[in-house]
């Protein structure tokens, strides 16, 4: 008999099995992909390393996160976010800069209502979606709503605003600095990889890849995991780290207690997708203010949702790999990429750019990764949100079921949710709480 079983190896899972072996007790961590590291890979087919999921070392400052200052003992180069040039362009006006000051008015007030309302909220108001908010303050009207809500809302849970928890958003953003007002630092983009560096702190650790658990049986004698392609594994407690809709591909016997099943309920998955093109060339070179050789994010001023863009990607970092793009969407957008498959997705963008960058689409070379995070079995989303009124969900799954099943992940953070710093954190609670149950048997 193992002491611990942990279900899943990435972030939350890495951090579980590392706590449990730091107090001295036996784990075996089950991974249903063939790799580690969950929704944080970094894919190297590329001349460009590309994060398909998470990519930033998050709340760096505003938190003292740990997973920034583990990285700097490592050596693992970063930069900040926030020293990455950014250019807007409207649409009717395509080759010339935007001028994004009402953006920015709209940005402003949106964001100053959702903290003053998510706080009277938390302090005993009653919780509803993040679009009621601005609603109710007048605000739902104001210029580029869609694209401020994109930024603050979107981005984070990977669903739109008339389907977020106020709440929620609040508990996170009291902690997070929005964007375009990150403090030096903060967010840090990992040219090597933010996957790659995950992967690292994975090196040791007794993991049995392309291993899907079905079913989980826990008494009070201990648990029992059945998996793919192996015997059952005994256990004195398990740690599950799959994500809210994936959990519900496994079987518990007997059933989770009702307020657990409703909780993953209450907390599902949104969707970010993500696309790296490569180029012959350098479309980019001097339009709207970029550079060659120089990373640069592209906006357009538009009054809905829409992609966002880094060109040059990391350029500083890798002079001689050719030029890349990066894309970046949520939630409907998201889905219909994801629908449609990397190289159809591919020319959508393409026609969406040739405008700004006139000549784009000859440019490309062909070659295009992306994520597909939503159609993946084993993650079926992106990121987690939460509906209104259930906040709270959160923070019950970190109680763990019967003394013996312990959950973790980023959608048990209230604070860091959707990034991988509250998956980290998560686990290593989960995993010093499975360690010392098996103690107790």
């Amino acid at each position: 008999m193992v002491d611990v079983v942990v279900v899943g190896a990435g972030a939350a899972g890495i951090a579980a099995a590392r706590m449990v072996l730091a107090a001295q007790r036996s784990v075996v961590v089950l991974e249903a992909m063939d790799r580690v590291g969950g929704r944080c890979f970094t894919d190297t087919s590329m001349p460009v390393p590309f994060d398909t999921g998470a990519q930033f070392f998050a709340q760096s400052q505003s938190l003292n996160t740990d997973m920034y200052p583990i990285a700097n003992q490592f050596g693992v180069e970063s930069f900040g976010a926030e020293t990455v040039k950014r250019s807007f362009y409207d649409p009717d006006f395509p080759l010339i800069d935007a001028d994004p000051s009402v953006f920015y008015a709209s940005y402003a007030a949106i964001n100053a209502c959702l903290l003053e309302q998510g706080l009277e909220i938390a302090n005993g108001g009653h919780d509803c979606p993040a679009l009621q908010v601005l609603e109710k303050a007048g605000l739902a009207d104001l210029p580029y709503r869609e694209l401020v809500m994109q930024f603050l809302c979107t981005v984070v849970v990977g669903r739109p605003e008339s389907e977020e928890s106020a709440l929620d958003l609040f508990n996170f953003a009291q902690f997070s600095p929005a964007p375009f007002l990150y403090p030096p630092r903060d967010s840090n983009y990992v040219p090597g990889g933010l996957g790659t560096y995950l992967a690292t702190l994975a090196d040791g650790l007794p993991i049995v890849l392309s291993a899907p658990v079905s079913c989980i049986t826990h008494d009070g004698d201990g648990v029992t995991i059945h998996r793919a392609g192996g015997e059952p594994l005994r256990a004195r407690a398990v740690v599950v780290t799959a994500s809210t809709a994936a959990v519900h591909g496994i079987e518990f016997d007997p059933g989770l207690p009702p307020e657990y099943t409703q909780a993953f309920h209450d907390l599902p998955m949104g969707l970010a997708y993500k696309a790296m093109l490569g180029f012959h060339g350098c479309p980019f070179d001097g339009r709207l203010g970029t550079q060659a050789g120089t990373m640069n994010n592209v906006i357009p001023l538009v009054d809905g949702p829409t992609p966002a863009y880094s060109v040059n990607y990391f350029a500083e970092h890798y002079p001689d790999a050719g030029t890349h793009l990066v894309v970046t969407t949520e939630a409907a957008i998201a889905e219909q990429y994801e629908a449609m498959g990397p190289q159809a997705a591919a020319r959508d963008i393409l026609a969406r750019l040739e405008d700004p960058f006139p000549g784009i689409t000859g440019a490309w070379n062909g070659r295009v990764v992306a994520s597909s995070w939503g159609m993946n079995p084993y993650t079926r989303g992106g990121m987690s949100s939460a509906k209104a009124g259930r906040a709270e969900a959160r923070a019950l799954l970190q109680t763990p079921v019967g003394g013996r099943l312990w959950f973790a992940g980023e959608a048990l953070s209230a604070r860091s949710h959707s990034l991988l710093n509250g998956a980290w954190a998560t686990g290593i609670a989960a995993g010093a709480g499975a360690a010392r149950a098996s103690l107790r048997t």
